[in-house]
């Protein structure tokens, strides 16, 4: 997503994040695997920020 962004703006957006990194396949693989089971069939219409603390 970020492949063509300048390293200069990428280094702005990161330092928006307060984890202070992007985010990696791992940190995103457990909600997904969670959310793909029967223990999620009770959710509806859930927002899940899986985003490093960033504030919209």
């Amino acid at each position: 997503m970020l492949e063509k962004v300048p390293d200069r703006v990428r280094e702005q957006i990161r330092d928006d994040i307060p984890l202070d990194r992007f985010a990696e396949t791992e940190d995103v693989v457990g909600m997904v695997r969670f959310l793909a089971t029967d223990d999620a069939d009770y959710m509806t219409g859930q927002v899940i920020g899986i985003n490093g603390g960033m504030e919209w």
